[in-house]
């Protein structure tokens, strides 16, 4: 038996005005590991970069992390063994009933992401960990709790649990919170430049409603 741990993290927002600061995309970006490894990494780097005096004490985050800081981050991911997926959400094409219920459309966009993943990455002897990190908006930590458990235990294949912790503990979602943010900037952007650096990871971006 083994373990298989999927981290995963959104990028983009849900709003569905016409503002221009308004994201185009809603996506999730998981990575999927069987060790521990990119985690301990990316703990050694935040070491060597706060005695080098980069102020990264609280861990990293891809959009408020300078060039110098994302640099090392994405050389370090690129150098271990994970895959990376994403599901992706252009908001103009969902569905009228999901807009507005913040909570309806991330678990909608969880549900396709783990159906998807889970049975290529988990056998049924493994043990899954999935661990979330949520939006900080109006959705309670207690209703996605519930909901990302709710997900997991309908499409696992074996033995899983589900958490949600803060992103702040979790070098895993650390992880995959420079995924999403690079795979979003393509998307939303056309920058693919941090893209490139994972792009060989990537083992899928499904578009929900057709690209």
């Amino acid at each position: 038996m083994g373990r298989v741990y999927i981290y995963g993290d959104e990028s983009g927002d849900f709003r569905f005005d016409q503002d221009p600061s308004a994201s185009t995309y809603f996506l999730v970006a998981t990575v999927t590991t069987r060790t521990n490894a990119v985690a301990h990494a990316l703990l050694d780097l935040q070491q060597d970069l706060l005695h080098e005096g980069f102020p990264v004490g609280a861990g990293f985050h891809a959009y408020n992390d300078d060039h110098p800081v994302r640099t090392r981050v994405f050389e370090t991911l690129a150098r271990h063994d994970f895959r990376i997926d994403a599901t992706i959400l252009r908001k103009d094409r969902a569905h009228e009933h999901i807009r507005g219920d913040n909570l309806r459309l991330w678990k909608l966009t969880w549900y396709f992401h783990l159906n998807f993943l889970v049975p290529r990455a988990q056998r049924g002897s493994d043990s899954l960990l999935v661990s979330a990190a949520a939006l900080s908006t109006k959705m309670s930590r207690k209703d996605a709790r519930a909901a990302i458990e709710d997900i997991v235990a309908q499409v696992r294949v074996g033995p899983a649990v589900a958490a949600l912790p803060p992103a702040s503990s979790s070098y895993g979602l650390q992880a995959a919170d420079y995924c999403a943010w690079a795979i979003q900037r393509k998307w939303q952007s056309e920058k693919d430049d941090y893209y490139r650096l994972i792009k060989s990871k990537i083992k899928s971006e499904f578009a929900m409603f057709g690209k």
